[in-house]
């Protein structure tokens, strides 16, 4: 799997809401950088905010007790900035309408949702629609890699991604020559990166073709017809295995024949792997296996894209490739000998005939 950050790790391990620690971290940033509040205004300023604010994390405010994520205040203690932190979830009740009421309009302020950029296209139409329900005027102002509209005043609303603002802070940053803040860039970096690839994405309406359950089912057959094939042929044992579903995918556990080590292998297609590494069926191996790759594998390392993946626990997973435009036979030929070139190379190493 692909290496997190450590606020990462100890987020997902951690911590129930992870909108939360983003805010917090974003919010330390922001504290103790000026640099770091010259990039978040460099994204700001479209809507017309020039100033140097200071911004403080989950201030309650009103009747209701609304409480932005973040919230930036001029010398005047003016709201002119707050910022929605979001990954996954949706809007809350007070959004966007009681945080527009809450915004100064004497000067130019602005209402920021800070969101992954595969949400722009289904929550910026909400954002606006319910803004306008409640009788702002929308009027639009920007429409691209960020989205922002006039409302009624000096008041503003813009839509922009972790990826953008942290880009334009760790650019300012860079500048200045603050090593501590791009240090904590990175952190949040790495756990925006990872909320960002393991939320669940908006549901579109050609997703629920055919095409996709067709895939992972004949992945499933192919993986099958591979087995039971090399079990056949007596290159692999099944003896006291099954077939396993996982909660990432599909996997057969086999042993190699003659036995290598006293552990299996196993050839599956994993859903974490495809979404990380655009492939879907690998060859997983324990990490007693781990432990005797050396020379042999090392054009596997080298391979672009890489063959061989060694995850922390040592475990190791080489990439089966599938040839494309092949009927179901030469696809199942193909990889069988994918399989048993794999293994050939084992028994060299550990000196097994």
């Amino acid at each position: 799997m692909y290496s997190s950050s450590l606020l990462a790790h100890l987020t997902k391990n951690f911590a129930p809401h992870p909108e939360n620690v983003a805010t917090e971290a974003l919010g330390h940033i922001l504290a103790h950088s000026a640099s770091a509040r010259n990039g978040l205004t460099s994204i700001l300023s479209g809507t017309g905010i020039s100033e140097n604010l200071s911004y403080r994390t989950q201030q309650a405010e009103g009747d209701a007790l609304a409480r932005p994520d973040l919230t930036g205040r001029d010398d005047q203690g003016r709201n002119v900035v707050l910022i929605e932190a979001k990954f996954w979830a949706g809007l809350t009740d007070n959004q966007p309408n009681t945080y527009i009421a809450m915004l100064a309009d004497d000067v130019p302020s602005t209402l920021c949702f800070l969101i992954p950029q595969e949400r722009m296209t289904s929550l910026w139409p909400e954002v606006c629609s319910r803004a306008s329900d409640t009788g702002f005027s929308v009027s639009m102002e920007h429409d691209g890699e960020y989205k922002s509209a006039r409302l009624a005043g000096n008041k503003h609303l813009l839509m922009t991604t972790w990826t953008t603002v942290l880009t334009a802070i760790e650019t300012a940053a860079t500048a200045s020559g603050e090593t501590l803040t791009l240090s904590d860039v990175s952190q949040l970096r790495g756990l925006c990166e990872e909320q960002e690839a393991e939320g669940f994405l908006p549901i579109r309406p050609w997703e629920f073709g055919p095409e996709a359950p067709r895939r992972i089912l004949g992945l499933m057959n192919v993986i099958d017809q591979v087995i039971n094939g090399l079990a056949q042929t007596e290159r692999i044992s099944l003896a006291g295995l099954r077939a396993t579903p996982m909660r990432n995918g599909y996997r057969r556990y086999f042993d190699a024949i003659p036995r290598i080590l006293p552990r299996n292998f196993g050839l599956e297609y994993n859903l974490d792997f495809w979404r990380q590494y655009e492939h879907p069926m690998w060859l997983w191996g324990h990490r007693e296996y781990g432990s005797l790759i050396r020379q042999e594998f090392v054009d596997y390392e080298r391979a672009v894209p890489t063959r061989l993946i060694r995850e922390d626990s040592g475990d190791i997973f080489f990439r089966i490739d599938l040839p494309i435009g092949a009927e179901i036979d030469d696809v199942v030929r193909n990889i069988s000998l994918q399989i048993q070139e794999i293994l050939d190379r084992f028994r060299t190493v550990h000196g097994t005939d």
